[in-house]
């Protein structure tokens, strides 16, 4: 007999799948719009894995490593005589 359990029809959706949830940095070739702001060229941003290869294929956007982190501004010690 078959069974549906865990069939997407029979749970009401899409079963949600590892990848998901994976994000990737993407550098733009070309500006396109992210949640409603303009990414301009030479940008890098964490996009969703779906939305990655779309812009890929799409030739706006080339898949990237993280962007180094900055480091953090140095204190200047202040040297009072006295």
């Amino acid at each position: 007999m078959l069974s549906a359990t865990g069939s997407a029809l029979v749970a009401g959706g899409i079963p949600e799948t590892h990848s998901m949830h994976k994000h990737l940095y993407v550098r733009a070739l070309r500006p396109f719009y992210l949640a409603g702001k303009t990414v301009k060229v030479g940008e890098v941003v964490l996009v969703p894995h779906v939305l990655a290869q779309e812009l890929r294929g799409a030739h706006k956007a080339e898949i990237t490593e993280a962007p180094a982190a900055k480091p953090a501004p140095k204190k200047e010690e202040s040297k009072h005589a006295g």
